[in-house]
């Protein structure tokens, strides 16, 4: 099994309401302390909802397979505290809002 399939069966069983722990993804990160830490900022810089624009603005030197584990730590830790985490993706501040009926 590669890790990206696993990676990926992680968004998806998290998605359909399963708790992950944040912690032991994160161990699965082959990147050093200080380069995952250059990742997350880009990533509150630039939003989740794309790994494109992150992956230029690093100069494409994380390949993409630790930009999917990495966003789906700071996915998991929005998740358990969505306060904290708010501004990591722009789209999390995009309220829609509705009008009552008359």
């Amino acid at each position: 099994i590669k890790r990206e399939t696993v990676v990926q069966h992680l968004v998806s069983f998290r998605e359909a309401g399963g708790q992950v722990d944040p912690d032991r993804v994160l161990e699965a990160s082959r990147l050093e302390a200080s380069v995952r830490e250059r990742v997350f900022a880009a990533f509150e810089r630039l939003g989740t909802d794309r790994l494109a624009p992150v992956h230029a603005a690093l100069a494409g030197t994380v390949d993409y397979g630790e930009l999917h584990l990495l966003r789906l730590v700071l996915g998991i830790r929005k998740e358990n505290d969505p306060v904290k985490s708010e501004s990591v993706s722009p789209s999390s501040k995009d309220t829609q809002t509705t009008t009552p009926e008359r």
